[in-house]
């Protein structure tokens, strides 16, 4: 199947590339491009329509797995304020209290 495209791709930039212009390379995103939205002659389909169906499944994926990783931080997070807050020493200040202040 690759060989056949591989040939078919070939075949394509071929008729595009002339004696003067020998930069073939320069032509393969175009030729890509008029083969994958081109009709296939036995599906009667673009090619570019499992690609984009793919695209927009990676979309909803990518979608999913960002949610499922905010939620992980965020338990995370929680996780390591309680360990926080239980090793804190909780010191309660009363009016009148003396307390040592830092000059900047």
């Amino acid at each position: 199947m690759v060989e056949r495209f591989n040939r078919t791709l070939e075949e394509c930039i071929a008729k595009l590339v002339n004696s003067e212009n020998k930069e073939w390379d320069q032509l393969v995103d175009a030729t890509l491009f008029a083969y994958r939205t081109k009709k296939h002659s036995i599906t009667e389909k673009d090619e570019q329509i499992p690609l984009l169906a793919r695209l927009y499944q990676l979309i909803e994926n990518l979608e999913t797995d960002r949610q499922e990783v905010i939620d992980i931080i965020d338990r995370e997070q929680q996780k390591q304020k309680e360990r926080y807050d239980q090793q804190r020493i909780s010191v309660k200040l009363k009016i009148g209290d003396k307390v040592l202040v830092e000059r900047t």
